[in-house]
């Protein structure tokens, strides 16, 4: 994800917020208030607002309810976004195509037949089910530089009449306006015609992401997730099984 400081490419302001966990209650095992702390230099926060309330390790301090997810590297609490969480925005997304296209696709969560074959479904060949292994596989997106920013959102829970604030729904959403992510895609095929069909299908993805058409994390209809996600294909390289190919991407 990413937009220049202009945004001649876009329009408004590109924000992800993929959920985490703030975690138990001691510092040690609070992530989601520990990245803060640690990271506090790259928070933007509503004017006027006391940071101590959610920086603060005690009885009377406030969480956020919403941290995004972080990992660690090198003792460092960094964001990063789930591979799980780039898989379902994905399959819903090519599904969608070649719905449009006049396939007939397989949805985990209708009420359609489950396919006999994945042979019938490409979609499925991809991404698996309960019953089958996927033959995509994706890593966790991890930020590829030190530039990255977050801010803190004070929302609230709107009364349909009023439009004002219902009851005390107030709450705070941690979210990324700033940063770039890589994640590693890898297929794997029986044969190097089975890669290139699967290859042909994951390449009409990339248009949707490229026009930010591919909405990843939480807040979608709040003006989250919806980024730029370009998908490159590197070259095919064969396992020491040639039949067995591989062929990686990077997103």
């Amino acid at each position: 994800m990413g937009q220049d400081a202009q945004g001649t490419d876009s329009y408004g302001l590109d924000m992800l917020s993929v959920g985490g966990n703030n975690g138990k209650e001691t510092e040690d095992e609070k992530p989601g208030k520990a990245f803060l702390k640690q990271q506090k230099a790259r928070l933007i926060k509503p004017l006027g607002q006391d940071e101590t309330k959610y920086l603060e390790f005690s009885e009377n301090s406030k969480d956020i309810d919403f941290i995004i997810a972080v990992t660690r590297k090198n003792g460092t609490y960094i964001p990063h976004i789930p591979g799980s969480a780039m898989r379902g925005p994905l399959r819903h997304s090519l599904s969608w195509l070649l719905r449009k296209q006049g396939q007939t696709i397989w949805e985990p969560a209708g009420e359609n037949e489950h396919p006999i074959s994945d042979k019938e479904d490409i979609v499925l060949k991809l991404f698996g089910s309960t019953e089958r292994s996927a033959s995509l596989l994706i890593s966790d997106a991890l930020p590829v530089d030190d530039d990255w920013h977050m801010l803190v959102l004070e929302m609230h829970a709107e009364d349909e009449f009023t439009q004002g604030v219902f009851g005390s729904g107030k709450f705070d959403r941690t979210c990324l306006s700033k940063g770039t992510f890589e994640a590693h895609f890898e297929l794997q095929a029986n044969s190097e015609a089975e890669l290139i069909a699967m290859k042909t299908e994951l390449e009409k993805l990339q248009t949707l992401g490229k026009n930010q058409f591919i909405p990843i994390g939480g807040g979608q209809w709040k003006g989250l997730g919806w980024i730029k996600l370009a998908i490159e294909f590197a070259h095919a390289e064969a396992e020491t099984d040639t039949s067995d190919e591989t062929e990686g991407a990077t997103a």
